[in-house]
């Protein structure tokens, strides 16, 4: 498994939360990976919020993703949040 930090911005279209924990898909090259978030100074985020996260994915969902790349989350095939690697 890789640890990625990045930055993330909420686009919850539905109001929604997400808490710390939670297993979205990280999409990346038109492709869906399993993976876990983590927000290392909140509990829970809410549409709207920019946020600091620890993603853990599988080292082959990481090929090609390095500082800089962007990409979504998503649940249920819709995006709830962008974001941009800050440290591969």
């Amino acid at each position: 498994m890789t640890e990625l930090r990045t930055y993330l911005h909420f686009v919850l279209a539905d109001g929604g939360r997400f808490n710390s924990g939670c297993r979205p898909q990280f999409y990346f090259n038109a492709v869906d990976h399993d993976c876990e978030v983590v927000f290392p100074n909140k509990a829970t985020v809410l549409a709207g919020d920019w946020v600091v996260a620890v993603i853990t994915l599988s080292k082959l969902a990481c090929a090609g993703v390095g500082v800089g790349s962007t990409f979504s989350l998503r649940q249920d095939a819709k995006d709830v949040a962008t974001g941009i690697v800050t440290k591969a």
